[in-house]
């Protein structure tokens, strides 16, 4: 089943990030593999992304990991020092060696606290909340929450114990909260029922508009404007594509959008063996009742399995503790569309997915429609439901491009990412928005490159974010990517040089 893949995901990359960092290897860290020398190694890089599918700790900026490597300038507020490598909350210490000292005494002892059970003790602990209960929860052995989010937290509590503040332990809020959940439940599924309570109340939703509106405690990459507008056009043709440059943030932008609609994702990418029985329904596999011969049953795949949520929430009759489900949007997000063969995943369902055929009127009978068990939403035939959105997304230099047939095309409504929507859209400093379009400019001008060839914000979001210097920007990302540009073109020596004199904004008229 879909649920228990997932599932199973969600456990090996926990059991990855502990054998990655037991608490001795994290005694002994360096400043260096603590912070964003290496990105995709360091300790906090492994805290909030590589594991952001056991709970997201997203939002804020990177004071809240105490102290973090920085890429030349920033951007100090009160209460922080900088020596223009690290920068980090002047509570630590005078200088980096005396801030990460203490930076990583608490670490440990979040560490130690989580593995002895001794939760109430992280309490006490100066780090940031979010930070250092996801720390908390990755080392309990699944004991805590895999939600990080105080007002969350307090909301849920106080649904079993109406006495809790804001200021109240997190440790007994989160003892209470799993106190009153079903124990038979894992705790993947105890987090994803909780914090779909929390999604829905009116605090959250109050939480988002307070969120917004200052721009002080967030670190949300998208205007909101922007997205109200992307919102208003998907609502509009219910299936889109975003394309563009890359590195445009198409992929971020669709996860944003469902943000802002509130809507439940289904996150898949096409790619050439990604066919119907992935996407609509196929044969299985599987044993048969005495485990000595195979057997194949008919499985949905994720696009059908994701309509049948949308559909069961449309019913006025299914309730979640007591109270009647919210109807919301269902939005499924195709990273890549155009790198699958469109015709064959889709087969059917053309006529379906088409935004003029959403609903019972848009029923089709599908490939393997005679073993639709009885009883099956679906039984009659499948339709999509009237909440149920697409979106697609696609780089325009992409050589599989022209595989995206007309008849695809026509139930698709696009919508062009450019470079410099990007540099809006992420918020980038006035002087990284001068080194990306100086860049762009330059490979305007070389013969055979255009705008689809453009370098998007999100490659130079890392300099404003501290993540990397330009010249590790140049070096990890950009040269590689500019050297394939060029292949073939005669001058690719020559054209490289001008490309990075562009990068660095030397002899720019």
């Amino acid at each position: 089943m879909l649920i228990d893949a997932i599932e199973r995901e969600k456990d090996k990359i926990y059991e990855e990030f502990n054998n990655e960092f037991p608490l001795e290897r994290v005694r002994n860290l360096t400043l260096e593999e603590y912070t964003n020398t290496e990105r995709s190694n360091s300790f906090c890089y492994w805290v909030e992304k590589k594991t952001e599918k056991l709970g997201s700790i997203w939002g804020g900026s990177a004071y809240k990991f105490g102290i973090f490597k920085i890429g030349g300038k920033i951007k100090g507020r009160n209460g922080t020092l900088s020596d223009n490598e690290y920068a980090w909350y002047n509570k630590y210490g005078k200088d980096r060696q005396e801030a990460y000292e203490n930076v990583h005494s608490n670490i440990i002892k979040i560490i130690e606290a989580a593995q002895n059970g001794n939760f109430e003790a992280i309490d006490l602990i100066d780090l940031g909340d979010a930070y250092k209960w996801k720390i908390a929860f990755l080392y309990s052995n699944k004991k805590l929450l895999n939600i990080y989010l105080s007002k969350a937290i307090l909301y849920l509590a106080n649904k079993y114990d109406g006495s809790f503040t804001i200021n109240s332990p997190i440790s007994k809020m989160q003892e209470v909260i799993l106190s009153n959940c079903d124990s038979k439940k894992t705790i993947w599924q105890k987090g994803d029922e909780l914090w779909s309570i929390w999604e829905n109340s009116p605090e959250a939703r109050k939480d988002n508009t307070e969120q917004e509106d200052d721009e002080s405690d967030t670190n949300d990459l998208i205007l909101k404007t922007n997205i109200q507008n992307y919102k208003n056009f998907l609502k509009k043709h219910h299936n889109i594509i975003l394309h563009g440059a890359p590195g445009t943030g198409k992929t971020y932008l669709a996860k944003h959008i469902a943000e802002l609609m509130n809507a439940e994702t289904e996150f898949v990418q096409f790619h050439p063996s990604y066919d119907y029985t992935d996407f609509v329904e196929g044969l299985r596999p599987v044993n048969n009742a005495d485990k000595t011969n195979l057997i194949f049953e008919r499985k949905d795949g994720s696009f059908k399995a994701f309509c049948k949520k949308a559909f069961r929430n449309l019913q006025d009759n299914i309730s979640e503790i007591s109270e009647p489900i919210k109807q919301k949007d269902f939005i499924f997000i195709i990273d890549e569309i155009n790198r699958g063969e469109i015709s064959k995943i889709f087969g059917e369902l053309f006529f379906s997915v088409d935004p003029g055929y959403r609903g019972e009127k848009g029923l089709v009978k599908t490939q393997y429609q005679n073993l639709v068990e009885t009883g099956d939403i679906f039984e009659d035939g499948f339709y999509v439901p009237e909440n149920v959105y697409i979106i697609g997304t696609m780089n325009d230099i992409d050589r599989s491009v022209e595989s995206m047939d007309f008849a695809m095309r026509r139930r698709f409504a696009f919508k062009e990412i450019t470079a410099a929507q990007s540099a809006e859209n992420f918020e980038l400093s006035e002087n990284t928005k001068k080194r990306m379009e100086s860049l762009n400019n330059a490979i305007s001008k070389i013969d055979g490159l255009n705008s689809a060839y453009h370098i998007g914000a999100a490659y130079f979001k890392q300099l404003d974010d501290g993540m990397e210097t330009s010249d590790e920007l140049w070096e990890n990302s950009l040269h590689d990517l500019l050297v394939e540009y060029l292949k073939g073109n005669g001058n690719e020596e020559s054209n490289l040089e001008l490309l990075k004199n562009a990068f660095d904004m030397i002899n720019i008229e």
